[in-house]
């Protein structure tokens, strides 16, 4: 009787041992299976995508991605879109400097016989603090040459200005000569005028169809250009 107890315990003993095993390797492949997905298609269709890892082969995340310490860029960070911060999101430098996008004035008459003007207000351009920068272009249709000049403008403050008279006085550093100017005051001047190709003006010029009278908005300005000229004035509103 002895040894039939005896045979039982230790049948039981071994079945025991081997449910043991069995779910050890039953675990096992269920943690693998966590770690590792299979293709759900036939291959060489459904491969999964490697984990980010430390290797040196360019990868590509399409979800979000977040880092909850220092991100840190040995060589060059590039960024496709918007950038933000505290959720204030800029899509270029000048608006994070807190600048407007630059202005581009094109003026050219196709027939080469019609002055042609443009009028804009560069109260926020050049009559800010830090003033504005100016680049005109010119091409000369009869003849092929080129010519560029760079202007900066700076036009009084009224923070800054006692305002001992009328108007708002402005002045033009260029190569080949600067010059001061008060607008918004009745006096009429060209303020740009390279080789009497091109000008700005702060007044209704009479070859566009004015009475050259002077605006009476001091930030108001006319762009011309000479009938036989075409040209280019590129207007930043950070003059550096």
């Amino acid at each position: 009787m002895k040894n039939i107890f005896r045979a039982i315990y230790k049948s039981i003993k071994q079945i025991g041992l081997v449910s043991f095993v069995l779910s050890i390797a039953f675990l096992s492949m269920v943690a693998v299976s966590f770690v590792w997905g299979a293709p759900s298609q036939s291959p060489p269709n459904g491969n999964v995508l490697p984990p980010i890892n430390s290797s040196d082969t360019g990868q590509y995340k399409f979800g979000s991605l977040g880092i909850g310490g220092l991100f840190v860029s040995y060589v060059k960070a590039m960024f496709n879109g918007e950038i933000c911060l505290n959720g204030t999101c800029i899509t270029s430098w000048d608006q994070g400097l807190g600048l407007q996008e630059p202005i581009t004035i094109e003026l050219n008459d196709p027939t080469n016989t019609n002055w042609t003007c443009s009028d804009i207000n560069l109260q926020d351009y050049c009559g800010d603090e830090d003033g504005c920068k100016i680049i005109y272009y010119g091409l000369h249709n009869g003849n092929d040459q080129v010519r560029v000049l760079p202007s900066y403008i700076f036009m009084e403050q009224p923070g800054w200005s006692p305002n001992l008279r009328s108007g708002v006085y402005g002045f033009n550093r260029q190569d080949g000569g600067d010059i001061g100017f008060n607008t918004g005051a009745g006096e009429t001047y060209n303020i740009i005028q390279p080789w009497s190709w091109a000008w700005m003006q702060n007044y209704n010029f009479n070859g566009c169809g004015g009475d050259n009278a002077a605006f009476a908005d001091p930030y108001k300005f006319r762009f011309t250009t000479h009938p036989q000229i075409r040209s280019k004035f590129v207007i930043f509103d950070n003059p550096f």
